[in-house]
């Protein structure tokens, strides 16, 4: 595994069993789906080609918005928690999701996991948490993975 991680995302992977895989998603335009309180949009302009613009979505690299990205993130994280789709690490916009296997059915049957892909999809659709296609970021789940977070 190629993998950088926090002291205690090292952690919850080590406690992982074996047979544990991982899959990575990324949000697409992270900052630029970060909605704007109506009252405070007047506050948050951009100054571009001598001109002062109003904000109406946060854009990537507004000074002002740099803890939006990551309320998005720590309330998606919290949200699969609560869906025990635990242990789950990210990066801004990057996540890793791991699953491990359950004991339940006989070994001779191989794996089996208590969610995927389409169950992390299922929850965070149809709140508008926009995920990059695979074929153009990340991966479904699989025993070795890279992830180029932090």
């Amino acid at each position: 595994m190629n993998v950088s991680l926090t002291c205690l995302s090292a952690v919850k992977l080590a406690s992982c069993p074996v047979g544990t895989e991982a899959a990575s998603l990324d949000m697409a335009k992270a900052y630029c789906n970060s909605p704007i309180c109506p009252a405070h949009k007047k506050y948050l302009c951009v100054y571009w080609r001598d001109g002062v613009y109003i904000q109406h979505v946060a854009i990537e690299g507004l000074a002002t918005a740099g803890g939006i990205q990551g309320n998005v993130a720590d309330a998606t994280i919290a949200l699969l928690k609560y869906h025990r789709m635990e242990p789950t690490i990210k990066w801004v916009d990057d996540f890793v999701f791991f699953h491990c296997p359950t004991l339940s059915p006989p070994p001779s049957a191989g794996p089996s996991f208590s969610f995927d892909l389409s169950t992390i999809y299922d929850i965070t659709t149809p709140l508008g948490i926009p995920w990059h296609p695979l074929s153009k970021k990340g991966h479904n789940f699989q025993s070795c993975f890279s992830y180029i977070g932090f």
